[in-house]
């Protein structure tokens, strides 16, 4: 579990709603010190029906709760800090040193997104190259949290930005993934990895491991390594409400509303965050001032900036 995040963000935003939590009002927010009262822009980032967490989670299906949900924005994150927005590596590798710079920074605080997007940081050129995107193409980001950083089988995913579909789609078909589409939706299940594989074509071997199953839509990307990957036709059942999605969840909805318009943020279940399958169970010390926090249901964290304040 990506439970450094929890320890370094439970100081900004702790809530917690019980199993039979009913949709409350919203608690009250003071004025950013830089704010002018009545900015139609700070009130405008508070709603939360500009939240694009919420948006999210309206796309992702129910099931994703028990595995966790990580948030990042990406995108929102580099334009409140002035930062450039590169489409491509060459347009990256063309920025100044300042620009860089600002681009970097304004990732600081950001939960880092899914693990396959640093697996292929030391082969990002060649990985663009191949399948059309890295890291840089994605504005939007959800992955579950049960897992650790090497442990990308564990991960499903779901990116909003900017692929170059006919190059993914192509790439994949090439290195051996099958196409079909059993109930409508086209998936792209990998192969068996191999020892072969992995010794002669490592992004191959890469992608068949946190890759296992794709489905790619306009301007968006699901994925799954082997462990969930009964996740993914769940996404296209969301849009036509066929089943729930993650906004259906009293405890998870207003979570996510009381964040308002997070940059990044974690929902996780009770049992998530003390009894995580792949890492120890956090190490807490209460406030001093804190009252007790009673039986709870679920836990969410969020990071943002109001009023150009962190």
């Amino acid at each position: 579990m990506r439970i450094g995040l929890i320890t370094v963000l439970a100081g900004i935003l702790m809530a917690a709603c019980g199993s039979t939590a009913a949709p409350t009002g919203l608690p009250e927010e003071s004025e950013p010190a830089t704010a002018v009262p009545g900015d139609p822009a700070v009130y405008a980032e508070r709603d939360p029906r500009n939240s694009r967490l919420l948006k999210m989670m309206e796309e992702l299906p129910l099931s994703f709760k028990e595995e966790g949900v990580w948030f990042t924005d990406f995108a929102r994150a580099r334009e409140l800090a002035g930062a450039p927005q590169p489409g491509t590596l060459t347009e990256f590798l063309a920025l100044s040193e300042d620009e860089r710079e600002a681009y970097q920074t304004a990732s600081q605080g950001l939960a880092p997104g899914p693990g396959l997007l640093g697996a292929i940081r030391g082969d990002v050129s060649e990985w663009e190259q191949n399948f059309g995107f890295t890291r840089i193409n994605v504005a939007v980001a959800v992955s579950t949290g049960e897992l650790r950083p090497e442990a990308a089988p564990l991960e499903a995913a779901y990116l909003i930005g900017e692929f170059d579909q006919a190059k993914l789609r192509q790439r994949l078909l090439d290195i051996g993934y099958l196409e079909t589409s059993p109930d409508g939706v086209t998936y792209y299940d990998a192969p068996r990895l191999d020892l072969n594989t992995t010794r002669s074509n490592p992004l191959a071997a890469i992608a068949f491991t946190a890759m296992k199953r794709v489905v790619i839509g306009e301007g968006t990307l699901a994925f799954s390594g082997v462990q969930l990957i009964n996740l993914l036709p769940s996404f296209p059942r969301v849009s036509l409400g066929e089943v729930p999605s993650l906004n259906d969840d009293t405890a998870f909805y207003e979570l996510a509303a009381s964040m308002r318009n997070p940059l990044s943020a974690a929902l996780l279940t009770r049992s998530m965050v003390l009894e995580p399958d792949a890492a120890r169970p956090p190490r807490y010390e209460k406030p001093e001032g804190w009252g007790d926090l009673h039986q709870w249901e679920a836990l969410g964290i969020g990071y943002g900036i109001s009023g150009g304040i962190p």
